[in-house]
């Protein structure tokens, strides 16, 4: 049996680098099952995406989601990188 874990994921835009289509990045900090990912998500939403503008600068987060590292890799791998 595989342990799958879930990971807050966010689709980024950087404007400065355009045209470079954008990217999912994760954090570090993963959890056993998607409702508690997500659940996180929902409480904490405003704090993740400030910590993300905050460390990144200039960037547009278009999407908060929980995904597994080989799905993030995957979307990443459709988006050119």
């Amino acid at each position: 049996m595989t342990l799958t874990v879930w990971f807050v994921s966010l689709l980024i835009i950087n404007p400065v680098n355009l045209p470079e289509p954008g990217g999912w990045l994760q954090y570090t900090r993963s959890y056993s099952t998607i409702k508690s990912c997500q659940s996180h998500i929902k409480t904490h939403k405003p704090q993740i995406i400030l910590s993300a503008i905050r460390s990144m600068g200039n960037i547009q987060i278009k999407k908060v989601a929980c995904l597994t590292y080989n799905e993030a890799v995957k979307l990443n791998t459709k988006l050119g990188h």
